[in-house]
């Protein structure tokens, strides 16, 4: 048989060239199996954490919200007293209203004083005046009580009393009159202002009550002098803040013409429903002209039940002129 060696020369080569093809992608696959093998061998690398040391933090233990230190009151300062001398003619009333301080206190800071018994050159203590601490305050609207002019009498080297009638011209009694007194000076471009206390507390309807003030200083007779009212309260009826009380066997000397002397009873009245604890006597003494030319307040701490007759006797003095006439005004409290 002849062959073609051309042919088998060509089978030859197709085979070689496929199985070839097919050993060469068994070699392919079998190294990259191994690669993969060997990469699935590789150990995987451990990272080793390094512990970091913090500083362990010191608890904060509950501990309760500060408060503020509490306020200490200051102490309160004691009161420094003037003195007064007690002279002639003097009695503990008219000194406390001079000074502008109640009976009441005054005798708290003089315990070993006897009212009655006051000897010339006994020396007083004088508590300080109580003042209004709030000048601002709203005051109610006075009612109309009439002021007159006022009328005052200076001393050589002392001080001046100046005086007012108030005038209540309505049917019900009113209380807290006070009235203001605007002094001009020649010579001086303000005036100077002072308040004008009444004698009691209160004005009975249609009655009469005179405001007084005394100024430290010699006036002289170079001013000019006018007034106008400051407060004054109607009085309720059924008040029983006073109490209903008559004079009864009054008497007035007149000693000389400045000294003048009052006495008689008072009598609480059998309706007063309370007891009285206070009775105040106002002598007024007036010149020829009926201008008030001197005051005089008698005050008694008393225990008087309703129908009890209370005694009296005081000389009033005067700032100026001669006593013509004196008149004498009363009023109780409980």
């Amino acid at each position: 048989m002849r062959y073609n060696f051309d042919m088998l020369t060509t089978d030859k080569r197709r085979f070689f060239g496929v199985y070839g093809l097919l050993f060469l992608l068994i070699v392919l696959t079998a190294c990259q199996a191994q690669n993969e093998a060997a990469v699935s061998e590789e150990p995987e690398q451990t990272t080793t954490l390094i512990p970091y040391h913090s500083a362990t933090p010191t608890p904060i233990l509950a501990t309760e919200t500060p408060q503020p230190p509490t306020a200490q009151p200051l102490p309160s300062p004691t009161p420094t007293y003037r003195v007064y001398e007690v002279k002639s003619g003097d009695d503990l009333g008219g000194i406390a209203f001079v000074y502008q301080v109640s009976l009441s206190d005054l005798l708290a800071v003089n315990p070993d004083v006897n009212a009655y018994a006051m000897s010339i050159g006994t020396v007083l203590n004088i508590p300080p005046t109580i003042e209004n601490a709030n000048d601002e305050e709203i005051q109610p609207t006075p009612v109309g009580v009439q002021i007159e002019n006022p009328v005052c009498y200076s001393s050589e080297g002392a001080g001046t009393w100046c005086f007012s009638n108030a005038f209540n011209p309505f049917e019900q009694s009113v209380e807290n009159v006070t009235a203001i007194l605007r002094i001009q000076k020649a010579g001086q471009e303000h005036q100077q202002s002072y308040t004008m206390f009444p004698g009691l507390n209160t004005i009975p309807a249609q009655g009469k009550l005179p405001l007084m003030v005394y100024i430290a200083e010699d006036l002289g007779g170079s001013y000019s002098s006018n007034v106008d009212l400051s407060s004054a309260l109607p009085l309720s009826e059924s008040t029983d803040r006073y109490l209903p009380v008559e004079l009864n066997d009054v008497q007035i000397q007149i000693i000389s013409r400045a000294t003048a002397n009052a006495s008689g009873t008072v009598k609480v009245l059998a309706e007063s429903t309370k007891t009285a604890a206070e009775v105040w006597l106002l002598a007024v003494a007036y010149d020829a002209g009926n201008q008030i030319i001197g005051v005089r307040r008698l005050e008694m701490q008393v225990q008087a039940a309703p129908g009890t007759d209370i005694p009296f006797e005081f000389d009033v003095y005067i700032a100026g002129g001669s006593i013509n006439h004196v008149e004498l005004l009363v009023e109780a409290m409980p």
